[in-house]
């Protein structure tokens, strides 16, 4: 008698190439770091603004021009990719990170900080841009879904080291911004003993933001919900806490299982997607998304048994939001036609990064305290209804 053998997966045999390898540990450093470089610089420079008296207006402004810098820089990502390769335009891109880190620094005055603010949020979310990109060049088609969680997880994990290293160092003196430097800079490191990916330049119909659009509407609306329901729970949440009596550590704790939540649940969505139809996965995640900020309101007086494990839900769901809409690019395009699906996904991004705090914002000034889940509700289950239609004028599942 043989010995029964053990079926080895998928995601087992591509981790066993060492060149894959490689790959996959300098594309999550690099992604991390760029996650990092968002969750330290928005709270950090927000603080030090506040510090200095700034009009609340102003301060949103300034924090606006990330948003700006995604609408309008995006478009000639897909080119400068073709033109430097991935591994050499993240390289480029994390030193500038870096730089304007430390330029915060040196120049110590609103209206510097503006031009600072938009050269940094152009480095960072073309580096979202690429990472998508390089992710999906790298993995096989079989677990697609599951290599782009891994890019997911990477930007979720930056997103909580962040503020974490603001924690440590405070916002004060030169401490935090050198260490953000240094860290930000270490993560190009990994980047010298990977393979690089050249895109090609796409100059054909189909790889016109039009007809990407024509081609694959869900998950660009997808990026759009994403970027209003993530913005504005980061945003916000901690301001909703204070006004439900909750005090401001306790507020940050909230803050931290909602980011836990985008962390830990993306794996497990990443394996849903490769196993399937992306698409009613997609709707079943703006629905739970939908379902808790309505239910958030009569649970955030509860004891934390009840709300943490709700909110550990949301932060998955609206992160998977993100995941599932990026796979089903991946699948719809490829070459230099999904790079340009991957900067359209990133502009309606922004958009709504940009338009999604002043929705909710203005939410929760008329239904105060309660305005802000209320908002996000109402938004992700307008996404549900949209990919619900979807799902009825064309059944077919993405492949």
């Amino acid at each position: 008698m043989t010995a029964d053998v053990k079926p080895v997966s998928a995601v087992s045999l591509a981790f066993r190439d060492k060149k894959f390898r490689n790959n996959i540990i300098a594309l999550t450093c690099a992604t991390a770091v760029c996650g990092l470089a968002f969750g330290m610089t928005f709270p950090l420079l927000s603080l030090i603004l506040e510090s200095w008296g700034t009009d609340e207006r102003l301060i949103g402004a300034n924090a606006a021009m990330f948003a700006l810098a995604a609408l309008t820089f995006l478009p000639f990502v897909p080119k400068l990719l073709s033109r430097f390769g991935i591994r050499l335009y993240f390289q480029i891109a994390i030193l500038v990170t870096a730089v304007c880190l430390i330029c915060f620094k040196l120049f110590p005055n609103l209206w510097a900080w503006f031009p600072l603010r938009y050269i940094t949020g152009a480095a960072i979310n073309s580096m979202f841009v690429a990472g998508e990109v390089w992710i999906v060049s790298l993995a096989p088609k079989e677990i697609r879904g599951r290599a782009i969680a891994i890019f997911s997880m990477s930007l979720s994990g930056g997103f909580a080291i962040g503020p974490l290293i603001l924690l440590i160092t405070g916002p004060e003196g030169w401490l935090p911004f050198a260490t953000g430097a240094i860290v930000i800079t270490l993560g190009a490191l990994p980047l010298f003993w990977a393979d690089d990916v050249v895109p090609t330049e796409d100059r054909s119909a189909d790889g016109k933001f039009s007809s990407i659009w024509r081609f694959a509407p869900l998950p660009i609306i997808g990026g759009l919900a994403f970027g209003v329901i993530e913005n504005s729970e980061f945003n916000f949440l901690p301001i909703y806490a204070v006004r439900t009596a909750f005090t401001m550590e306790n507020a940050m704790i909230l803050v931290a299982v909602l980011g836990a939540g985008d962390l830990f649940c993306q794996w497990f969505i990443g394996g849903w997607s490769d196993r399937f139809d992306r698409r009613k996965l997609l709707t079943i995640l703006a629905g739970v998304c939908g379902l808790v900020a309505f239910i958030l309101p009569l649970v955030i007086y509860s004891s934390p048994f009840i709300l943490f494990p709700l909110l550990f839900v949301w932060g998955g769901a609206t992160m998977g939001m993100y995941t599932v809409s990026l796979t089903i690019l991946a699948a719809r395009f490829e070459g230099a036609a999904l790079s340009r699906a991957n900067a359209l996904l990133g502009i309606i991004y922004g958009l709504g990064a940009f338009g999604g705090p002043i929705y909710v914002g203005g939410a929760m000034d008329r239904w105060d305290p309660h305005g802000m889940p209320i908002a996000i509700g109402f938004a992700a289950f307008a996404f549900m209804t949209f990919s619900i239609i979807r799902l009825i004028v064309r059944p077919e599942p993405a492949k």
